[in-house]
């Protein structure tokens, strides 16, 4: 894939610079303006200030090893926002009652745009300026700290099915246990629906903030590439119909891999529209002679392929590479149970084929490569992927 390195760099250099030079002398600003003392205006500008660089050189190492979630990478300015956002809502909820800050959306959101290590730093730190601004104790620091890095581990790697509803749900609990254990159970009065009231408006304001940020989220990010799928998936996309020209046996293998790659990845909840991006084009470089990775990055590249194909295509093409994620471990089965079919009706029309053993003989010698070492897909996922393989025998019998 190509990188414009020189531009991001005076990007992501311009992007931290303005972070720490907004963060840094406005928690000293806001300090003043609350009326804190000369002794505490320093303390809360000294101790934003190295929170602050913790969460750049996180960023900057993010960067340099490619551990970024989705296409956070190439975006600094979406954090950048984020950041500011969540700065604005720590100045103001430092004049709000401790039980009624809305910090759980806050880590969520920066842990989508950037990922979930460098969420739930940032978002400690703005919680520590909030406590520094507003004097609240240590307990108000872990009751949202844990609330908001369960949130964040809960929201981790969620996909374009859009089941957001058990986690929102998760979150929600978490954040009332912490919100009881710390502001009622800890409180020396008696219990009455004036304590309850702020903790309740702060679960309603939750919920609503996670619902909005979600689709935010999905807007940007995983929908980001909806209608270049609409396009590619087609069977009819100009690409597709030039390899049906160059080799009507490479299309209709290319075809039958998506149909299978595609339902596989739906049943098991994995991106079902990359993988079956990938079963198409997994044998597009043919249109340039070798389908080698070279041929096929070239051509996904002319044709602005989603990055989430590009990376399967490169996991499955290249010959040294290891498998990462589970949409590669499916076009990976689903190529071979295609081709190890083909071939054997090509050496014999009438064959009587048993689908199970050879879906069971696929398995167990592709299971044995070393490629699979670091790849994400279980167990239990790998032998519910065979069973759903050999639920379609009476699909292969169309493949004769």
């Amino acid at each position: 894939m190509k990188e414009n390195k020189g531009i991001w760099r005076f990007a992501d250099f311009f992007t931290a610079t303005a972070i720490f030079f907004i963060i840094f002398p406005g928690t000293g600003f806001f300090s003043f303006l609350y009326g804190l003392d000369e002794p505490s205006i320093l303390r809360n500008s000294v101790a934003a200030g190295l929170g602050i660089g913790i969460v750049l050189f996180l960023m900057a190492q993010a960067k340099e090893y490619n551990l970024y979630d989705y296409d956070n990478r190439d975006y600094y300015g979406r954090f950048f926002l984020c950041f500011l956002a969540g700065f604005l809502n720590t100045v103001i909820c430092a004049k709000l009652p401790a039980g009624g800050w809305p910090f759980v959306p806050l880590f969520v959101l920066l842990a989508l745009f950037s990922n979930s290590f460098i969420g739930v730093c940032a978002g400690s730190v703005l919680l520590m300026i909030s406590m520094l601004l507003s004097g609240a104790g240590i307990g108000v620091f872990f009751l949202y700290f844990i609330s908001g890095t369960a949130a964040v581990c809960v929201f981790r790697n969620i996909n374009g099915n859009y089941k957001v509803g058990t986690p929102i749900v998760i979150s929600l609990i978490v954040l009332t246990v912490s919100m009881t254990a710390e502001l009622i159970l800890f409180e020396n009065e008696k219990l009455n629906l004036d304590m309850l009231l702020i903790p309740f408006t702060n679960l309603a304001l939750t919920c609503v903030l996670l619902i909005v940020i979600l689709k935010l989220f999905f807007h940007l990010v995983i929908y980001k590439y909806r209608e270049r799928y609409l396009v590619i998936n087609d069977p009819e996309c100009p690409l597709l119909v030039q390899l049906k020209e160059h080799s009507k046996e490479e299309y209709y293998r290319a075809v039958h891999t998506a149909y299978l790659s595609d339902k596989i990845s739906k049943k098991l909840g994995f991106d079902d529209q990359a993988a079956k991006a990938g079963g198409y084009y997994h044998r597009i470089g043919c249109l340039q002679g070798e389908n080698s990775w070279e041929n096929v990055r070239d051509i996904c590249l002319e044709y602005d392929f989603p990055p989430e194909v590009l990376a399967i295509l490169q996991e499955f093409l290249q010959k040294d590479g290891k498998l990462l994620h589970k949409e590669s471990a499916v076009l990976y089965f689903a190529d071979a149970v295609v081709s190890s079919i083909l071939f054997l009706i090509a050496k014999d029309a009438d064959v009587k084929l048993d689908y199970d053993q050879i879906i069971d003989t696929i398995f167990r010698k592709k299971q044995e490569d070393a490629c699979f070492g670091d790849c994400e897909i279980s167990l239990r996922e790998l032998n519910r992927m065979k069973l759903i393989f050999k639920e379609e025998k009476l699909y292969y019998d169309f493949l004769r």
